[in-house]
Parts: C-alpha cells; sequence; structure tokens
C-alpha cells in the first residue's frame, strides 16, 4: 500500500512563495496558487496564461489595498500625534523618525502600484482583452450612429 503524504500549510506556503494575503476567504500567493483560510481546500496556480495573469492581479491588489490602509493609518496616526502634542505640552509628538517611515510605506505602495501596472499591461494583450475593446468599440460606434440618426430625425420639421 503506497504511503500518502500530507503537505502542511509551511511546506504549502513556501512551494508558492511564502507570502500570503487573505481575500474573502481565501489565502492568495503571489504566484497564482491559493487556499482557504481552514486549509482545506488548495488550489495550484492557473494553468491558463490569463487566469493565472488575474490571480496574481488579485493577489497584487491586496497587497496594494492592505498597503495602503497601513500608509494613510500610519500618517493620520503621526498627524494626530502632532496635533495633540501641539495643543498639549505634556504629550510628545511624533518620533523624529516618522517622515522615514512614511516614504518607506509610500515606497511599498508605489512598487505594488508598478507590480499592478505591468500584470495590468500583460492583461491588456490577451485575446479576451482585444475582444472586450472590440466589444466596447462596437458598442461605441453603435450608439454614435444612433445618436446622430436621432438628431438628423429630429431637425426633420414639418
Amino acid at each position: 500500500m503506497p504511503m500518502v503524504l500530507i503537505e502542511d500549510f509551511e511546506e504549502y506556503a513556501a512551494k508558492h512563495g511564502g507570502e500570503y494575503v487573505k481575500s474573502r476567504g481565501w489565502l492568495l500567493f503571489g504566484d497564482g496558487a491559493r487556499c482557504d483560510e481552514k486549509f482545506e481546500i488548495r488550489h495550484q496556480p492557473p494553468s491558463d496564461p490569463t487566469e493565472l495573469l488575474k490571480s496574481r492581479r488579485e493577489y497584487v491588489q491586496s497587497r496594494l489595498r492592505r498597503a495602503e490602509s497601513n500608509f494613510r493609518a500610519v500618517k493620520n496616526e503621526v498627524l494626530e500625534q502632532a496635533q495633540l502634542a501641539t495643543s498639549f505640552a505634556n504629550l510628545p509628538g511624533p518620533p523624529p523618525s516618522a517622515p522615514q517611515e512614511l516614504r518607506r510605506l509610500q515606497a511599498i505602495v508605489e512598487q505594488h502600484r508598478s507590480d499592478l501596472a505591468v500584470i495590468e499591461a500583460e492583461l491588456d494583450k490577451t485575446p479576451e482583452a482585444q475582444r472586450q475593446r472590440r466589444r466596447e468599440a462596437d458598442l461605441q460606434e453603435r450608439q454614435t450612429a444612433i445618436a446622430k440618426l436621432v438628431d438628423e430625425l429630429e431637425s426633420i420639421e414639418i
């Protein structure tokens, strides 16, 4: 009888890059893999290139949202500390390292935005995206033609 090996979460995570983010009940990995929070359902990265890009986009979007939220929270906290320190002499102001920390968090946000832009550019090249752009262009063309026809019809008077 063959031995069944069970992969634990740490092995699974390491195999898929280690870092993950939580999004809508899933743990998402940068390589496109995902598993549920209970580690009962595991999905390997999609084999379809477009689906893989979509999975990677969801991961980066989640990281970006988390980084933006963290940046805003830290910035609001240090600004509030500064405001309180100006109002109450016994309260300390923000630490001198606050601007450096905000710049560090800003750089993280910018990196995630850059990563997302690369993925979005790749997704724009997919056949699915090209078909969608053609559908949108056709719809716009149709709407323009109908608007011209309506203008012409409305201009005809007795």
